[in-house]
């Protein structure tokens, strides 16, 4: 178990690279529907989100070179979409039934073609104790499946499964872990729940290692790159915000008010900036890109889209691809809808 400190690095090209872009082209996807959201981006510039049109819902993937395909779904609620570098998609949607929400998560197999789904088998042996609550996805066929407890037992409040070839494979670390991504080396970060409270943390799939995050006050991982860069996000520390370390060593950049939420393997980060060092959905808060030490807010980018037209805003930031491309949710013509991000080097 290796324990992680916190020391401010300042020369940030020499641990984590990545080219800065100063500006960014706004690309409209030109989907019909009356207000649609992205949701995740691969490497290849391919990206997956949710429409409405006419009181139906859909699920729709874009390809820069291809367009669009938008395919109807009557799956339920609540939905979140994935893309990997495979070009597969898996999606979830939440259901009612007995008085209680349960989510079930698809897989979309050549989605610029095809419109039929796949319902991943995700029954496991304590389906009445544990609901599935998020998952995650990588590059090499891996699902994370994070199943929350229904009762109030924090010492089993979390059970982490692994679905690869099929299998739902059980992982048995030794404390309760939420995790929160999966890279492709098969690591996941999350965290831990502990009685003194939260504390980030890495498990090797492959190698059953785990490795903490010494942090008193608390800290959740949020993401995990192929190089090893962890992000992960302080809470109820005197230094608010995001850090940027490595499962290497031990030097950490500190995001000084920014609540980091994903990472490509360049380390640039998307997120969100909290001036007041203290994320409070009740106050407005604004998309940032963090490149090397360089901020980038989202009020900072042209609202002027590659067609032409002038978006009302643009309000938040969800996936970073490797090509520095990102996707994220604005408002146009007072309706929420996705948007394309391309760095202009």
């Amino acid at each position: 178990m290796r324990i992680f400190c916190i020391r401010f690095f300042s020369v940030f090209s020499l641990l984590f690279g990545g080219v800065y872009a100063t500006e960014y082209k706004l690309i409209a996807l030109d989907l019909s529907g009356e207000h649609s959201s992205v949701h995740s981006i691969n490497d290849q510039g391919q990206i997956v989100g949710t429409l409405s049109k006419e009181g139906k819902d859909y699920i729709f993937f874009w390809d820069p070179k291809t367009g669009s395909n938008v395919v109807e779904t009557d799956l339920g609620n609540a939905f979140i979409a994935k893309i990997n570098n495979a070009g597969t998609v898996f999606f979830s949607r939440a259901f009612c039934g007995k008085g209680d929400v349960y989510i079930r998560v698809f897989e979309w197999d050549n989605p610029w073609s095809n419109t039929q789904f796949q319902e991943l088998d995700l029954h496991t042996e304590n389906a009445q104790k544990y609901r599935l609550m998020q998952f995650n996805i990588n590059d090499i066929g891996q699902v994370l499946l994070v199943y929350e407890s229904r009762e109030s037992d924090w010492k089993h409040y979390w059970k982490n499964y692994v679905y690869e070839n099929g299998n739902l494979n059980l992982i048995k670390s030794p404390e309760p872990v939420m995790g929160m991504a999966i890279n492709n080396n098969s690591q996941i970060a999350g965290v831990n729940l502990t009685i003194e409270g939260f504390q980030a943390v890495v498990y090797d799939y492959k190698d059953r290692k785990t490795y903490t995050f010494d942090e008193p006050n608390g800290a959740i991982f949020f993401d995990i790159n192929d190089k090893g860069q962890v992000l992960g996000n302080l809470v109820l520390s005197a230094t608010n915000g995001s850090f940027l370390g490595n499962l290497e060593n031990t030097d950490r950049i500190i995001l000084n008010n920014i609540f980091g939420t994903k990472m490509n393997n360049h380390g640039q980060i998307v997120g969100i900036l909290t001036p007041s060092g203290v994320l409070n959905i009740q106050h407005r808060t604004v998309g940032v890109i963090w490149d090397n030490g360089n901020e980038t807010k989202l009020s900072d980018i042209s609202l002027v889209d590659d067609k032409g037209h002038t978006w009302d805003s643009l309000d938040a930031l969800y996936d970073i691809n490797d090509q520095g491309q990102i996707v994220g949710n604005g408002t146009y013509n007072g309706e929420q809808h996705g948007f394309l991000l391309i760095p202009v080097k």
